[in-house]
């Protein structure tokens, strides 16, 4: 592929900047990514004057609605945005993915691989050889220099300490694991920052989307964001302790209630943390909490190794570092926030998702690169979040915190966000500057209800007073924008605004296994009734899947979000359709008669696109997708239970959940993102698969043969 510039710039250009220091002069490229950011409103806010910064970005450069990827969820999206290539290339299909030789999913973004403990292999090298000569040679001296000193009292003394450093050493080199388990990104393809690295163009990349781990690349730093887990290898398990409960209890998206019981004025509780890695019953390892609570008022003060805080109702507590122990030779470290709900009646203090330190990472699992970069990060705006998913848009869903919570803690952690972009902005050396904010996405997720009266969720009152908090967060969006725009001006720096896909109200959930067993492709053991789920299963090995399914009489299963496969003999464990003429048949079987599912309320249409995988994919992982992939019309969406193996009695649920907002399993051709530039581009049909090859045109790079992805032409 050709650059849009003088074909010999193509050339010269990489091989000029290769021999230049990292922060000499040329064009600079600067990337916001708002993730969700919806076309209809925007261009509805841009036109009334809301947006008065975007307004301008649109009149002066370039503006288009952005063909999302297929699924129009986000991690496929960014993914595509990353690397240029379709998910046949990237291997990024969905949230979920089926574990080979099993019906269990599991994450796709990042899994778990054992690799060998580094310092447990460094320890039983060199311990072996150091220590014992060490102690046998202080042994040996302390025999030396002790009156009365006889030539046979230091040799055995010395001779001592030589079966002892030996017999230490050897004790603990059985104590420390010779493989740990370290996650691996599931991402293929090379990122456009990688590519810009190789060819000497320095690039600073926030809140990465799949990015954990961290992974090296020439001249530039990275801070890791959708994908990166929390400390307990989950999406983020938040917790509320209560005294009000019978027992401990998880809710549906994997949050966990904890029963306290106060001794007068004093409880004492734990903090459960990561699983043990080698433990076979994966127990947490936890820390204990002290809580101490006034009751005339209302005030609560909480402490846990060694540090305190007083709250009182409403009041969120400064981050609170712990450390997890492992291992007498290694331990974790987290930080997480309370906020206290209420004091009593019942008492309720809700803590944040125990996350990686950004100060203390562990080495096997980099959060940055390089590695010191968060902590960079952390020394200029204070110790913030890095979960991948941090706004904490599953405890609103499952009514643990209320609407104001939420609110601010999307402030705070978006603020966090604005304050590192603009650090960077002004730091010298990058050449290409990538944020990406997530504000927009959780927002409309959790606050749609208000502002579609049409949800069944909708209240007028609650309405008039949280409708406006979508706006704000795009107000936020055209601030960040009309600030960076500023810094600009006078020089060769092009701006590109993107968001991944749009978004839509879902109304109503579809129960695909549901459906698949009404229509006979799903057999149930005889008895069987209606199967819930929760999300907590998802992260636990023993967790039970499709439970009461007879897989010897079952054709398909849906798995994911909006993705069914057929139950084929040779992949699956105890496939039933042969590959080859039945595969495609029954194939082409459910295809054509899930057309034909209306809504009974209305009689709508539910499904208005299915395709094959071979039809939206090509390349090396193409087969790893599921057969078919749905798009539902705008206002269905899969049910959660879908996505978590449920099989819930009604194939169509109206959808009473606060998590009101969605994207994923619609049609994508009905949900396009955004994109604006400073610069006048020529633009047709443009896709998110063309931001990585026009990144790399800006700077003369020819993009890479493997991209599916072109750059945009200038205007003429």
């Amino acid at each position: 592929m050709k650059s849009r510039r003088h074909p010999l710039l193509g050339l010269i250009l990489p091989g000029l900047l290769l021999g230049l220091p990292h922060g000499s002069a040329g064009p600079r490229v600067i990337v916001l990514g708002f993730d969700g950011a919806d076309p209809v409103l925007l261009e509805r806010w841009m036109d009334s004057g809301d947006l008065p910064n975007l307004a301008r970005l649109r009149q002066a450069g370039t503006y288009a609605r952005l063909a999302t990827s297929e699924p129009a969820e986000s991690p496929v999206s960014w993914a595509c945005f990353e690397t240029g290539s379709n998910p046949g290339k990237t291997r990024i299909f969905d949230f979920l993915a089926r574990r080979a030789g099993t019906y269990h999913p599991e994450i796709a973004l990042v899994r778990a691989e054992m690799r060998i403990f580094e310092p447990g292999r460094v320890w039983a090298r060199n311990a072996t050889l150091v220590l014992p000569a060490v102690l046998g040679l202080v042994l040996g001296l302390i025999a030396w220099i002790t009156p009365g000193r006889r030539p046979s009292r230091v040799a055995w003394m010395a001779l001592a300490g030589i079966v002892l450093g030996f017999g230490v050493a050897g004790a603990v080199s059985s104590a420390i694991p010779a493989e740990m388990p370290v996650p691996v990104s599931q991402r293929r393809g090379e990122s456009f920052w990688e590519i810009l690295g190789r060819h000497g163009v320095p690039c600073t990349v926030l809140n990465a989307p799949l990015a954990f781990p961290a992974a090296p690349f020439p001249g530039g730093k990275l801070l890791s964001g959708l994908g990166t887990p929390d400390l307990r290898q989950t999406w983020g398990t938040f917790f509320c302790f209560r005294d009000d409960l019978e027992g401990d209890r998880d809710t549906e998206t994997g949050g966990k209630w904890i029963r306290v019981r106060f001794d007068a004025s004093q409880a004492t509780a734990s903090i459960p943390g990561p699983r043990h890695p080698l433990s076979t019953g994966r127990e947490a390892v936890a820390v204990p909490l002290e809580i101490l609570r006034d009751a005339p008022t209302g005030r609560v003060r909480l402490r846990a190794q060694g540090q305190e805080h007083d709250l009182r109702p409403g009041e969120w507590s400064p981050f609170f570092e712990l450390s997890f122990p492992f291992h007498p030779f290694f331990q974790v470290h987290g930080i997480a926030r309370f906020r206290l709900l209420s004091a009593a009646d019942p008492f309720q203090l809700y803590l944040s998702p125990v996350q990686i330190h950004p100060r203390r990472p562990p080495p096997q699992a980099p959060i940055s690169f390089p590695p010191d970069f968060a902590r960079e990060l952390a020394d200029h705006v204070g110790l913030f979040e890095t979960l991948g998913w941090a706004v904490p848009t599953n405890p609103l869903k499952d009514e643990t915190i209320d609407e104001d919570a939420f609110l601010e803690n999307l402030k705070f952690t978006e603020g966090n966000r604005r304050r590192m972009l603009f650090h960077q902005l002004d730091e010298p050396g990058w050449r290409c500057l990538v944020a990406v904010f997530m504000g927009p996405d959780r927002i409309q997720h959790l606050f749609w209800r208000f502002i579609d009266p049409q949800h069944p969720l909708y209240d007028p009152g609650q309405a008039k007073k949280y409708a406006g908090a979508i706006l704000d967060v795009y107000r936020e969006m055209d601030d960040i924008v009309g600030q960076v725009l500023e810094s600009c001006t006078g020089t060769d720096t092009t701006l590109l605004v993107l968001s991944d896909h749009g978004f839509h109200s879902f109304r109503k959930g579809v129960n695909l296994n549901t459906w698949l067993v009404r229509n006979g492709y799903m057999t149930l053991t005889p008895g069987s009734g209606e199967v819930y789920l929760r999300l907590e299963d998802l992260f636990d090995d023993r967790g039970q899947f499709f439970k009461n399914v007879d897989w010897s009489r079952t054709r398909a299963y849906a798995l994911g979000l909006g993705k069914i496969s057929l139950n084929l003999a040779g992949r699956e464990p105890q496939g039933r359709v042969a590959p080859g003429e039945e595969f495609e048949r029954v194939r082409e079987q459910i295809r054509q008669e899930i057309f034909g599912l209306r809504d009974p309320e209305t009689g709508e249409r539910v499904v208005r696109r299915c395709s094959t995988r071979e039809e939206l994919y090509h390349g090396p992982y193409a087969s790893e997708s599921a057969d078919l992939i749905l798009g539902f019309e705008p206002g269905y969406r899969v049910s959660w239970q879908t996505a978590v193996g449920g099989i819930p009695a009604e194939v169509i649920e109206p959808n009473r959940s606060k998590w009101s907002g969605d994207h994923c399993s619609v049609d994508p051709e009905a949900t396009p993102g955004i994109f604006l530039s400073n610069r006048r581009y020529r633009l047709d049909r443009p896709s998110i698969s063309d931001l990585a090859p026009t990144i790399l045109d800006e700077f003369g790079i020819d993009s890479s043969a493997d991209m599916d992805g072109r750059p945009f032409p200038p205007a003429p």
